[in-house]
């Protein structure tokens, strides 16, 4: 596990519970992949950082840390999913997504210390809202992570 940090706030994520943080936490999480892997940092914050699209993992030793931060997707995010094309995992909104192939899995994953908030009461016409999912991962760890209000919390493929 790559030991540099990627603070989420460095790239413009406000964890005020209003602004979309999804690209910003993308940001950080593409900047740790690029860096051949890190701590993506989300610091302490009241209120909770709030998504409007699903954050994707496709790269291995990355860790998502936060004691004390809330990752909530937002309502209505995941609104009008519940029909096809979007009734399969990739189509699906999820609060997180680590996601390799048969062929390269992702290895080395690490989630600490988050709340990870599915908001599935404030989705409307949706498919199954997940907290974490991973897929063709393996050597995964899941520590001190709290998850709330997901159609599923965990999910292992």
């Amino acid at each position: 596990m790559g030991q540099t940090s990627f603070d989420v706030k460095s790239y413009g994520a406000r964890g005020d519970g209003v602004t979309d943080d999804a690209g910003a936490i993308q940001k950080a999480i593409d900047a740790a992949a690029e860096a051949g892997g890190g701590v993506v940092l989300f610091p302490r914050s009241a209120s909770p950082y709030l998504v409007t699209r699903t954050l994707k993992i496709t790269s291995s030793d990355i860790e998502l840390s936060g004691d004390g931060a809330t990752v909530q997707l937002a309502d209505g995010a995941a609104n009008g999913t519940g029909k096809k094309p979007f009734l399969n995992t990739a189509g699906q909104v999820h609060v997180i997504y680590v996601t390799g192939s048969e062929s390269e899995r992702i290895r080395k994953l690490r989630v600490t210390g988050l709340t990870v908030d599915g908001n599935i009461y404030n989705q409307s016409g949706y498919y199954n809202p997940r907290g974490i999912v991973f897929e063709h991962a393996e050597d995964v760890l899941v520590k001190d992570v709290r998850i709330v209000r997901a159609f599923v919390g965990l999910d292992f493929g």
